[in-house]
């Protein structure tokens, strides 16, 4: 048995027997002392088989390589990254930093003043975490923050560019976000980053929503694209998110309460037939699900900033406790009404742009395609 399966075994059976102990002991008075001594003891010795695993199988990484400090944090990589990988780590950083300060400001660049960034290179003959030797064959980067707790990027060897810029462009989104407690509720990752797909699926949203607030967002009610892009609040109303025409969609999918109650599966099994009184009834006993999306929410923060100009950024400091859609009309330097229905004509525009960048392309695919078929449906057969 290998020294590594040992500790865990050992470590499992520490933690069974403790907790099975603590399970059958007496909790009167006299004896509370004895059970927290126990829970105490169970700890120590899962923090020791933690410690004891770590230092014998664990991967520390140490990032002392220093690469450059700038502007928008420090930034170092661990041992090995190749030497073209740091320029492009460099160069990247450089751009990201630039658009932050053109476009946005010096606000914007102050959003990453404090961080410090870790580029770790990872060689593919090295085991992963769990002591295992990984699969893939190419040498994987990894781009992180170490000062607050962020998803980290994951590339390969050589490093493009334009992906290091796009982690930091990120990564001053997120920043700007938790720094705002108005726009909490919004993802703030493409923040910095205005893209016409993602405009273009909230259009798409909007139109094919099982919700009705969402749907007359699409047909052009400012109201309900308020509605929805303000914080979800489950506990309101389910006709604050939806029409009566959608409680079936809600019961068949929305996830439901922990419950052995036999009548309410019967009257869910009515609904799912047909029965909209049946529906109605049980939409107090289902979970309402979010008819958008923190994604969805954030396009609004990317539009305002789009439209605020390089004093957008600056601006959401000034109202950080502000309701969201009045935050984001501030940061975009606009009346709530006017950027609801800016916002609106710009997803909806990115969808026609959408479209017709793929119609042409498509044409002439089907125009191949439909001359393939039809050279082998008529193709001569000599037999």
């Amino acid at each position: 048995m290998s020294e590594r399966r040992r500790v865990l075994i050992w470590a499992a059976a520490s933690a069974m027997a403790l907790s099975s102990g603590a399970a059958m002991a007496p909790l009167g008075a006299q004896d509370l002392e004895t059970w927290r001594a126990r829970k105490n003891e169970q700890s120590a010795r899962t923090t020791e088989a933690r410690r004891v695993y770590d230092s014998r199988f664990g991967r520390t990484v140490v990032f002392d390589h220093p690469l450059v400090a700038s502007a928008i944090g420090s930034v170092a990589a661990s041992a090995g990254l190749p030497s073209g990988d740091s320029a492009s780590v460099v160069a990247g950083f450089a751009r990201a930093e630039r658009i932050l300060r053109e476009r946005h400001g010096a606000a914007a660049v102050a959003l990453l003043a404090t961080a410090r960034w870790g580029i770790e290179y990872e060689d593919p003959s090295a085991r992963d975490q769990m002591g295992l030797r990984r699969v893939d064959f190419r040498h994987r980067v990894r781009l992180a923050r170490l000062d607050v707790k962020q998803e980290p990027g994951v590339t390969v060897s050589p490093v493009a560019v334009d992906e290091v810029e796009r982690f930091v462009l990120m990564s001053a989104g997120i920043s700007l976000v938790a720094a705002t407690p108005a726009l909490r509720h919004m993802a703030g990752y493409a923040a910095f980053m205005p893209n016409e797909e993602i405009f273009a699926e909230v259009a798409r949203r909007l139109a094919t929503s099982w919700s009705g607030t969402a749907r007359r967002c699409a047909n052009g009610a400012v109201a309900a694209c308020e509605t929805l892009l303000r914080p979800f609040d489950g506990a309101k109303d389910p006709t604050h998110y939806y029409d009566p025409v959608d409680f079936k969609a809600i019961v068949t999918v929305g996830r439901l309460p922990a419950l052995g109650d036999s009548v309410f599966f019967a009257e869910r099994r009515a609904c799912l037939a047909g029965n909209e009184a049946v529906c109605a009834r049980l939409m107090d006993r289902v979970d309402i699900p979010d008819p958008f999306n923190a994604a969805s929410r954030g396009t609004l923060l990317t539009y305002a900033i789009e439209i605020g100009g390089t004093e957008a950024v600056a601006r959401a400091a000034e109202r950080k406790d502000a309701s969201s859609v009045e935050a984001a009309a501030h940061i975009a330097g606009v009346s709530p009404d006017s950027l609801l229905i800016g916002w609106r004509a710009r997803v909806f525009r990115a969808l026609d742009e959408t479209r017709g960048a793929t119609t042409v392309p498509l044409f002439f695919t089907t125009l191949a395609w439909s001359g393939i078929l039809l050279a082998l449906a008529t193709r001569r057969r000599f037999l």
